[in-house]
């Protein structure tokens, strides 16, 4: 199985900071053996002003039934595919996990300043592709303070038959309040075991002596390994693999509460591009010029589980790093 990628959302010209806010925890907490959990995305913002924003990737409430030639339940809001400020709003059947019928219903709704509407019934399953489109009136649907409204209304095939749409989901909103660091986003991958491929080290062994090792499965029988020194400074976590007699140190910030490890890392965005917050305020339907700060926070969570170092056959010695997110 294929290491599973953490999405993040697409921030260009950042610079990293290991120093993420934490609480940090004694040393000893972190001696034992972790075994990697799941990753996580956040993203905080700081605006200069007190709004509040429609989170598009969050999970919405309420459904816009389907009813006539076809019979389905719309339940979630495509954010890759919505553009609030251009009056286009796409809504699916499928979760995005992917689970669910093999039919996907996607409603897709615009309505601009000019006057021109659109309402369309998207029908996709293997081996079928067909359409369902508003022929005539107007297109009163409505997207305001997360809360879209799906008026009754008629659409057609091109054989003639027809559906008739109606519904509602409320999409949830975020407040941002002025001056405040305020988590924006989050977003939870779970590690799925047996994994192979590159990318952060999956198993942690920290001792009490200081040394520890670093294990991550690059194959069924190959198995990169780290091996080094740790040390702690409050709330940051220094690791320092040595690979042929070169020590490599890296940092990060870290956590040990309620029985689990996080090890995380900073990206504070936009700090090289002027036109970046303006082009992030646009995408997300924000005030333009209220932001003062963009960061994105990467980690890896890890539980106390027991496991077994690799057999030394099977094991390669790492390149000196323990990236964090691969």
């Amino acid at each position: 199985m294929r290491h599973t990628a953490l999405l993040l959302v697409v921030l260009t010209l950042v610079a990293c900071d290991s120093s993420a806010p934490g609480t940090g925890s004694p040393p000893d907490s972190l001696v034992g053996r972790w075994s990697l959990d799941r990753y996580e995305s956040e993203l905080y913002v700081t605006s200069v002003t007190t709004q509040t924003f429609v989170d598009l990737s969050g999970t919405a409430t309420g459904q816009v039934s389907v009813t006539g030639s076809e019979t389905a339940t719309i339940r979630f809001l495509n954010p890759s595919l919505t553009d609030v400020r251009a009056g286009t709003v796409r809504l699916t059947s499928r979760n995005p996990d992917g689970s669910g019928p093999a039919t996907t219903y996607d409603l897709h709704l615009h309505a601009s300043d000019t006057g021109v509407h659109v309402a369309q019934l998207q029908v996709s399953a293997p081996g079928r592709s067909e359409a369902y489109d508003l022929r005539s009136g107007p297109l009163p649907f409505s997207f305001s303070g997360g809360r879209i409204r799906v008026p009754p209304m008629t659409l057609t095939a091109s054989d003639g038959r027809q559906v008739q749409v109606n519904g509602e989901l409320i999409v949830p909103t975020v407040s941002l309040p002025a001056g405040q660091r305020t988590r924006m986003h989050v977003q939870t991958v779970p590690f799925v075991p047996g994994s192979y491929g590159g990318g952060p080290p999956t198993r942690y062994a920290f001792e009490a002596d200081g040394s520890y090792r670093a294990e991550r499965d690059l194959y069924e029988d190959v198995t990169n390994v780290f091996v080094g020194f740790w040390s702690t400074d409050g709330n940051r976590l220094r690791l320092s693999p040595t690979l042929d007699g070169t020590v490599n140190p890296e940092t990060f910030a870290y956590a040990v509460s309620g029985g689990t490890l996080r090890l995380s890392i900073v990206a504070t965005s936009c700090s090289l591009s002027p036109d970046c917050l303006q082009s992030f305020e646009y995408s997300m339907g924000l005030q333009p010029g209220s932001l003062s700060a963009l960061e994105s926070v990467e980690s890896t969570v890890f539980l106390p589980r027991p496991w077994t170092d690799a057999p030394r056959g099977g094991a390669t010695l790492g390149s000196g790093r323990n990236a964090l997110i691969g």
